[in-house]
């Protein structure tokens, strides 16, 4: 088997791989202190990390924001009550902190809940 160009043999893959590995190696791993911040730049860990505590210690969404159906916007469009362009955001305001798998009760149509008031 030839090289596209039609110079030399091709090296089957399983070769070419053996090949590297044998003439590579794993680097050696070396201990760093938490004690500088910097002491690891660049570096990977040997090993998985495992923390003791959750990260975040709290709950937290991965994401935030509002599901609506296709239909609905359709309507609002049509009646002039959509208030966001196209790639914009509207703003609503948060009065109080909300339990975990709760959502604001609003108004159909409104300009937005107020939750907690």
């Amino acid at each position: 088997m030839t090289t596209p160009t039609g110079t030399g043999e091709r090296v089957p893959y399983e070769d070419y791989l053996a090949g590297i590995l044998a003439a590579t190696g794993p680097l050696p791993s070396e201990d760093v202190g938490l004690g500088d911040p910097l002491a690891a730049a660049g570096l990977v860990t040997a090993a998985p990390v495992r923390s003791r505590l959750p990260a975040p210690v709290f709950t937290n969404s991965a994401m935030d924001g509002f599901a609506v159906r296709a239909a609905d916007l359709v309507a609002a469009a049509a009646g002039g009550e959509v208030g966001a362009a196209d790639g914009s955001t509207v703003r609503l305001e948060v009065s109080a902190d909300l339990p975990a798998a709760r959502a604001c009760r609003h108004r159909r149509g409104g300009r937005g809940p107020r939750c907690g008031s």
